[in-house]
């Protein structure tokens, strides 16, 4: 969205939370969209067993057992939905019936904020994908997805709750 607002890809982290004093500091992470939070490690000096300092709210682990001590963390903002696709070199390679894979972060209130909608930049029209029947249940995970016109294969990987 940085093409349409006009907004950094990349920003400091206090950009998050302009009121918290501790982030003007921060040097070792910083935003990347508004959703994910890159945090830099050195393993060396132990950082990598610490837990880094985020902005206010539910900062989940975008981590699926794969981690390198060598490569940074990131974290998903609780309450939203990152989609992924295949990749393609451009948005005409793409196709409407390709798999789409959600990952999901809960907020507090075991709830999400954004369903992303097709048209919020892949370039497809009509909005299929936010009128895409999902239903979802609390506690352990549960999904239902109806059929509809398309034929898109729909994944949803949750990150854990925090504790």
């Amino acid at each position: 969205m940085a093409h349409t607002r006009g907004t950094p890809v990349a920003t400091p982290a206090f950009f998050a939370d302009p009121k918290d004093p501790n982030l003007r500091t921060l040097e070792s992470c910083f935003l990347l969209g508004p959703l994910l939070v890159y945090s830099s490690i050195m393993p060396d000096l132990g950082s990598d067993k610490l837990q880094p300092l985020l902005p206010k709210g539910i900062w989940l682990s975008f981590d699926f057992d794969d981690s390198h001590p060598d490569l940074p963390a990131l974290y998903l903002q609780g309450g939203y939905i990152i989609p992924f696709c295949p990749p393609h070199q451009h948005v005409g390679e793409s196709n409407p019936s390709d798999d789409l894979t959600l990952i999901v972060a809960l907020d507090e209130h075991e709830s999400i904020k954004h369903i992303p909608d097709v048209e919020d930049g892949s370039g497809h029209k009509g909005g299929e994908l936010s009128r895409t029947p999902i239903e979802l249940a609390n506690g352990d995970w549960s999904l239902k997805i109806v059929p509809w016109i398309g034929g898109r294969i729909i994944s949803m990987v949750h990150l854990p709750s925090v504790p």
